[in-house]
């Protein structure tokens, strides 16, 4: 399959596997210029692996996985089968690349978004493995030991954050209230 990227001007060839109606696996093969480095040995190493999940006239159902289905999807997404005539704004959380650009925002009591850290310590206890970090079910991050990162939340009311390991499992509940124009966490 060839990909085209009409913005960036690049194309990417992959690879495409059915292994059934629903289910198929793309190995990359070569192209996009812009990709990072640490990208380009990611997928050299491992296959996405996408299951169709639910499909209606409309639209379909997907997710996405590294390598094989498992309960640990790293994406799901809609794809409309007929053009949007409203689109809503769904955009959960932004990942903060660095405190610079957070350090340059200024906040008031009409911020659009809260910001909420997260962070893994260093423990000796599975410290080989890497956590995935759901937001309301959608992968945020791939947590290593003693790693940290920022992300905007959008969304206001209760979200539900959970990370699995093959060893271990946590959730919390999180909520996210605008009292006077300011954006409160509360955890339950």
């Amino acid at each position: 399959m060839h990909e085209y990227n009409l913005e960036k001007r690049d194309s990417t060839l992959w690879k495409i596997d059915w292994s059934n109606d629903c289910t198929y696996s793309l190995k990359y093969i070569s192209g996009n210029t812009h990709m990072e480095p640490e990208m380009e040995s990611f997928l050299k190493k491992h296959k996405m692996v996408y299951q169709i999940i639910n499909v209606t006239n409309d639209y379909y159902v997907y997710n996405g996985y590294i390598d094989k289905i498992s309960r640990d999807f790293i994406q799901s997404d809609t794809m409309w089968l007929h053009e949007k005539t409203s689109i809503t704004n769904n955009l959960l959380f932004q990942s903060i690349a660095n405190g610079q650009t957070l350090r340059k925002a200024h906040f008031g009591d009409t911020s659009k978004y809260a910001v909420v850290y997260v962070y893994r310590t260093g423990k000796v206890t599975n410290s080989m493995g890497e956590y995935f970090l759901y937001f309301d079910n959608e992968p945020m991050c791939v947590m290593k030991n003693k790693s940290g990162y920022m992300f905007k939340l959008f969304k206001e009311g209760n979200h539900v954050n959970h990370s699995d390991c093959s060893m271990a499992s946590k959730r919390i509940i999180l909520g996210i209230a605008k009292i006077r124009g300011m954006i409160l966490f509360y955890f339950y």
